[in-house]
Parts: structure tokens; sequence; C-alpha cells
């Protein structure tokens, strides 16, 4: 599409959202690729319009499961779907695996799934959900180097009291390895490359150095904090 623009139709336009990958946005803002690009950044946290997207994303759970013979058309029902939705925060990844729990063929029974869901406590939902998420995060070929300063970084994350900025974790971890090569630079990568689904990324995809890194849901730092007791 980069290459071949200029060969469309005029009026022709794309619509593309995603989170703000490194190499997604690299490639919109490389020339002659920027001059027909408008490039929106949207700040999602505390957003209402956050809440009424993935609301209206899992109103399309009946849909997913037709399948399974289930023809009633109030189900789940506006009262389950705005709970999921205040469960899910602000989290599109814990919506979307909860569709994904509630649609398995496996489970054979999507409405009882789904209510297991309702009534179970969020940590455990999240623990499959947060489990999976950083298990694809961190690709088998990753470096022992890198995976090493992946676990320092969050968990420096994690246990901070309040929320740290990329420069205070390059202090924080650069006598704790006793490694003068953990820098901004290195921090900014960790957590733009591998830790994007989880954390939360400001400044047009840019991650300042005076600004904190903040958690995309507000549940897992609870959630990891819990495995210590």
């Amino acid at each position: 599409m980069g290459h071949d623009h200029r060969r469309l139709p005029a009026g022709v336009k794309f619509f593309l959202t995603s989170r703000p990958e490194p190499h997604i946005r690299g490639e919109l803002e490389r020339a002659p690729v920027l001059s027909t690009v408008e490039l929106l950044s949207l700040d999602v946290e505390g957003s209402p319009t956050v809440q009424m997207d993935i609301t209206l994303y899992l109103k399309g759970l009946p849909s997913m499961v037709r399948k399974f013979g289930i023809m009633d058309e109030n189900w789940p029902g506006e009262s389950k779907c705005a709970k999921l939705a205040q469960m899910a925060g602000e989290s599109f990844i814990w919506a979307a695996t909860v569709v994904l729990l509630v649609a398995d063929p496996s489970h054979r029974d999507p409405e009882a799934q789904l209510e297991h869901i309702l009534s179970t406590p969020s940590l455990k939902n999240l623990d499959y959900l947060y489990s999976s998420t950083l298990e694809h995060a961190f690709p088998p070929s990753i470096s022992e180097s890198v995976l090493s300063l992946l676990r320092d970084t969050f968990g420096a994350l994690v246990f901070a009291q309040t929320p740290l900025t990329a420069d205070m974790v390059a202090s924080l971890l650069s006598p704790a390895t006793n490694s003068p090569e953990v820098t901004l630079k290195s921090i900014r990568n960790c957590v733009l490359r591998f830790l994007g689904s989880v954390l939360t990324v400001t400044d047009h995809g840019e991650m300042s150095s005076n600004k904190p890194i903040q958690f995309l849901h507000k549940s897992t730092r609870r959630w990891q904090l819990d495995a210590f007791g």
C-alpha cells in the first residue's frame, strides 16, 4: 500500500487502528507515505469512549456463539454486557479474551461459561489473560540479556509505590544489575517492543523520559502482587 498508493482511485481512504507499535508507526512516518497519512493518537486512559466501545464490542457476543444453538436474541442482556465492560476496565484485550473463552467450542456451554466468568473473582480470569499476554510478549528467540531487562523493568513498575518514568527505571536498574548499559533507550525499546500490551505508551507512540509509565489495566499490578502473597 505504501508503494502503490498513488495508483489508487481518487477519494479512496483506509482506516487503520492499532496500539502504537514502533514498526507500524515507523512505516507510516516514512516519506512519501507521510504526505498521504493522517496520524491520530488516542489517550485512552480514563476515557468514557473506551468503555462505550468495549460495551458495543461485547454486545456482538451473541453473533459469535450462534453455532452453539443459542437463539435468544436477548442473551446475554444489557446488564451482563455492562458488568463485563466494567470488569474489562479500559482493556480491549480483556474483553477479547472473555469473548474467546465464552465462544471456545471446547466448553460446549457458552451460557454457563459466561456465568462462571461473571461470578469468578476478576483476578482469576486475569491470571489466564495476563499469563497468556506476557507469554506471547516474550518470543522464544529473545536473548537472555533482553529477557532479564524485561523482567527487571516489569518488576520495578509493579513494586514501585508510585508510577515510574523511564528515566527512573533506568536509574534504578543500572546499579541493581551492575549494568551501566541500562539506558533510557534500552528501557524505551523494552517497553515499546515487548510490553506494549500491558503498559500505556504516550506522546504519539513515543515514550517520554519524564512521563510515568502506566499499566493499561489497573488490575495488572494487583494481579502480579497477588502472586507474591
